[in-house]
Formats: structure tokens, C-alpha cells, sequence
């Protein structure tokens, strides 16, 4: 049994230099193979569950597991968190109090376990000196977009969640491959057998730490199904 981790933005769902990214013909069911072959498949990505979901739902993306904010979280097929990283409590009444940018502070759970925050602020306001003053409290802003940040445990990376899977398989390293495309991707490229996606927006950080260049997920599965 293989375990196969990829990154999705840039990676399965291929960015362009002009126009809307795309998700080659032929991935998903290349997926779909792999898993039925008895091998296992893992999405990593920097983005949290909802938003990952609303992706793996619209194009019918099978998987085993889907790890969220770059290792912070990790969820089954069912959409059961298997792990997670404890999270620091915050004092939502006095953030907003202490800073006027603040529109809105969403916790997520589950159960009764904060998993992450997500901060909403006013447009035309300000945000530095939050930002600054999250990461001195130790917090970690992984992604955000326009006024909405993700804040996370500040300790995470996908490798951790690579390796909490590897154990729950009892797989050896060797049985691991990885595909990426980003400074995100970078340690687990590094850490085990990987792919890189060469496109017009290509990091050369990845591109030169990767086993094999392939243009796409498409493309790594004609690798793979030769080697497995």
C-alpha cells in the first residue's frame, strides 16, 4: 500500500498564467484507480475544511484523507477530525475591544475543542498592529485573503500530518510520495519521494528539491502506475 499526499491548489487544480486553473481530464479518475488499487490518498492543503470541501464536492474528488491549514488538522473521508493541534484559547469580547479593525472573530470547533480562529476585519482599517501582535503571541497566520485570516497553532507543517497517517497505517517512508508546488509543499518534497509541478509560475525552490518534474497530477499517476 502506497500513500500518495498532494498539495491541491497549483498541484490538482493547475493555476495559469493567463486564465482560470483548471484540473486536468484525466485526475480524477486516475485518483479514483489509485485508491480502488488499495492505496491510500491524502489532500494537504493550506486551506481550512469548508473551503477545501466546497472543491472536493463540486469536482467529485475521491480521497481517504484531507489534511487542512498546512497540518494543523486532519479529517477522514467522513469528515471526522482524527487529529488536530491544540489551540491556544483566545479572549474574543476583549480582542475586539483591544482592536478597532476587528469586524468579526469566528471560532471553529469541534466538539468542544477550538480548532482555529477566523478573523474578519473592517475594510479601510488597519490591521498591522493585530497581525503583529498575533504573532508575538505565538499565534501562526497561515493564508488569508482580502480581510479574512486564518489563525492556527503555530507550530505546523505538512509533514506532521504525514506522519500521524504514516503511523495510523503502519507504512514505512518508502511507501510514501508526495506532489507539490509551493514553499508550503517544501518539507514534505524534501522528506520523501516527490513530484514538482513545472508551470509558467513554477517555484524553483520545489522544482530543485523534487525527485521527478511532471506538469501535472495526471502526469505523476503515468509515473506512478509504472513504479507500484
Amino acid at each position: 500500500m502506497k500513500l500518495l499526499v498532494s498539495d491541491y491548489d497549483g498541484t490538482i487544480k493547475i493555476e495559469r498564467l493567463f486564465g482560470n486553473p483548471y484540473i486536468p481530464s484525466d485526475t480524477i479518475s486516475n485518483i479514483y484507480n489509485f485508491i480502488n488499487n488499495g492505496n491510500k490518498f491524502m489532500i494537504a492543503t493550506a486551506r481550512p475544511y469548508d473551503s477545501i470541501m466546497n472543491e472536493v464536492n463540486k469536482y467529485n474528488i475521491p480521497y481517504n484523507f484531507i489534511s487542512t491549514l498546512n497540518g494543523c488538522i486532519i479529517y477522514d473521508n467522513c469528515g471526522n477530525v482524527i487529529y488536530s493541534k491544540d489551540m491556544v484559547l483566545l479572549d474574543i469580547e476583549e480582542f475586539c475591544k483591544l482592536y478597532s479593525c476587528i469586524d468579526e472573530i469566528q471560532t471553529i470547533k469541534d466538539k468542544d475543542k477550538v480548532l482555529y480562529y477566523i478573523f474578519k476585519t473592517k475594510f479601510l482599517k488597519s490591521s498591522r498592529k493585530l497581525i503583529n501582535d498575533l504573532r508575538a503571541s505565538s499565534l501562526d497566520i497561515q493564508s488569508w485573503f482580502l480581510n479574512t485570516y486564518n489563525i492556527v497553532h503555530p507550530i505546523s507543517n505538512k509533514v506532521d500530518s504525514i506522519n500521524v497517517v504514516q503511523e495510523l497505517l503502519s507504512i514505512g517512508d518508502s511507501d510514501i510520495i508526495t506532489i507539490g508546488d509551493e514553499d508550503d509543499d517544501l518539507e514534505m518534497i524534501r522528506n520523501y519521494y516527490s513530484y514538482g509541478i513545472v508551470t509558467p509560475l513554477s517555484n524553483f525552490k520545489v522544482l530543485g528539491n523534487c525527485d521527478k518534474k511532471v506538469k501535472s497530477l495526471e502526469g505523476a499517476f503515468k509515473h506512478i502506475n509504472k513504479n507500484i
